[in-house]
């Protein structure tokens, strides 16, 4: 297994949010978490720029948003949920069998992300760059060693879960009784596993500069 390093370009494949990136060049984006539903991709974005409303107006404006949420707003901070369609940067990855790694840097359309897998599925991915003629550098290779990350496993699946009940729907799709069904736990259990996630995502906004 390696640990691989990438920057690629979303804009010549016409992935919205590198779009949307490039229009706001001085916004950063980081993304923190994701849902693959198939057809549409359900993403957490922690957004630092001078006009946190400008991204809302964006999201509510685009037809290619097909929901949004709010989640945290500061000042020159935004965390937000939204869904869009799966972009070619994202499925080239899929095809490639890696799933995604969170945090993944996005600025003026470049995506900047780590992953780690052997040395077949990054040769399929570097082959699924080029055949979609999506530009990209490789920054590093190196052994992978353990990664850390913003979520648990058990917390990623909760949000998943959470995600795709609608939980985080205005109005929500769904109860937290219904929820705790979904994810065979109890309430409490459930009240508490959420709790966790929330605030290890809001930690994560924070920590990297939140409401600065």
């Amino acid at each position: 297994m390696a640990r691989v390093e990438i920057r690629i370009d979303g804009r010549p494949v016409e992935d919205w949010l590198a779009g949307l990136s490039e229009s706001m060049a001085n916004a950063q984006f980081t993304l923190l978490a994701s849902q693959d539903s198939g057809d549409t991709l359900r993403e957490i974005i922690d957004v630092r720029t001078e006009s946190p409303a400008t991204i809302v107006e964006r999201l509510c404006a685009d037809a290619h948003v097909t929901s949004h949420d709010v989640l945290h707003r500061e000042r020159r901070r935004l965390l937000v949920q939204f869904q869009i369609p799966i972009s070619e940067t994202y499925a080239v990855l899929r095809r490639a069998g890696i799933p995604p790694h969170y945090p993944v840097h996005l600025e003026a359309g470049w995506y900047t992300h780590e992953f780690s897998a052997d040395q077949d599925r990054i040769d399929e991915y570097v082959a699924g760059l080029r055949e979609a003629n999506i530009p990209f550098e490789v920054l590093s290779v190196r052994d992978s060693p353990e990664q850390a990350t913003v979520l648990t496993d058990r917390q990623q699946e909760f949000l998943a879960v959470a995600i795709e009940h609608g939980f985080y729907e205005t109005p929500r799709e769904c109860t937290l009784t219904e929820l705790a069904e979904a994810l065979e736990i109890n309430a409490s259990a459930l009240s508490r596993l959420r709790h966790r996630t929330e605030s290890r995502l809001v930690h994560a906004f924070m920590a990297s500069g939140g409401g600065s």
